[in-house]
């Protein structure tokens, strides 16, 4: 699955150009961009998991790295996910119950770089 870091559409593997913006895609092995994309969808989930399982007081303090995560319910048992640093939503996915997940906006920024510092928050703040 390739990402166009301009608009978040998703492109077609062996794609050299955005069929939406038109922007030029960098040509990367699929194999290890899958990889890293589902590592950090993972650490996505859990950070919304935990922070469900945590009091309301200590809800408000996982976003202190600069990532803010929220999960809402759907119809059909399935939970959509959000995460953003600043207004936008940078990336947004559904959990099915299957354990499936479909993404359905991914935009590349800032949000990468804090999800494993959000995830140590989170830990600690669960093992408090």
């Amino acid at each position: 699955m390739t990402f166009c870091p301009v608009c978040g559409v998703e492109a077609d593997e062996s794609a050299k150009f955005c069929k939406e913006c038109g922007h030029q895609l960098k040509q990367v092995m699929a194999r290890d961009r899958r990889t890293n994309f589902d590592r950090c969808l993972d650490k996505v989930e859990e950070i919304a998991k935990i922070k469900q399982q945590l009091p309301v007081a200590k809800q408000s303090q996982t976003s202190l790295c600069g990532l803010y995560v929220e999960s809402r319910p759907l119809s059909g048992n399935r939970t959509r996910i959000i995460a953003r640093c600043r207004f936008r939503p940078d990336l947004v996915f559904t959990l099915h119950p299957d354990g499936t997940r479909t993404v359905e906006k991914v935009r590349s920024g800032p949000w990468e770089s804090k999800v494993d510092e959000t995830l140590d928050l989170v830990r600690r703040l669960q093992s408090e």
